[in-house]
């Protein structure tokens, strides 16, 4: 199949640099695509007939004549136009960009490799919680409260690494967003307890709200 365009809407044109596509074929009217799979795409569902459904998918293009090629993210389809006898006849391709979500999401990996990468490194417990739940902490705040790994902590209540006496501070620096360290009975997994100092810091993760707090045992100071 030749794959002519018989339509385009301004959002695509607008993305190749609004050359005249019509009734040229795709693989002239935007060599650029040649390589990235959409030309094999469009051959299978054409020989097929079954659509073809894209989810975040990279699409380069140069928007125009001597600029350097952009790459936008595409969720789409490629569904089979038939005949009254079942034949293929052409291709209807509709999409939408996602280019933000895309990199919203990329932004969001590489902070949380960079929160991991950093939490590995360094001796004191990492922890990150919304005041009620742990959503996620390093190895080293895992090991400090007795636990086998991250795993067994994530999704825990705070109020299970302190003692009752220690609750109520724990819930005023939360409510007051305090910076400040301060003291605290942390307690272990085996219920036993140790002194230790707890300080955090509003941040927000995964597009919520969340505390970030460093935790250190004090053990060796009393």
């Amino acid at each position: 199949p030749e794959h002519i365009f018989e339509l385009a809407n301004p959002i695509y044109l607008e993305f190749i640099g609004k050359r005249d596509v019509i009734g040229r074929k795709l693989r002239e009217a935007v060599p650029e695509l040649e390589g990235q799979g959409f030309l094999e795409l469009l051959d299978n569902v054409y020989a097929t007939g079954q659509p073809f459904v894209g989810r975040q998918m990279p699409v380069t293009a140069q928007p125009q004549d001597g600029s350097p090629p952009q790459t936008r993210y595409f969720d789409f389809v490629y569904q089979p136009v038939t005949d009254e006898h079942g034949t293929v006849t052409g291709i209807f391709a509709e999409g939408h960009v996602v280019t933000e979500q895309v990199c919203a999401q990329t932004s969001l990996r590489e902070s949380e490799e960079r929160f991991r990468m950093f939490s590995e490194e360094t001796r004191e417990g990492v922890v990150i919680h919304n005041g009620q739940t742990v959503f996620d902490c390093n190895s080293a705040f895992a090991r400090m409260f007795g636990y086998e790994g991250v795993e067994e902590v994530i999704g825990r209540p705070t109020t299970e690494f302190v003692t009752t006496q220690s609750m109520a501070m724990i819930r005023e620096a939360n409510l007051l967003k305090q910076e400040q360290p301060y003291n605290v009975e942390a307690r272990r997994k085996d219920s036993s307890t140790f002194p230790a100092e707890f300080v955090g810091r509003e941040t927000a993760w995964r597009g919520q709200p969340v505390r970030i707090g460093l935790a250190r045992d004090l053990t060796e100071q009393h």
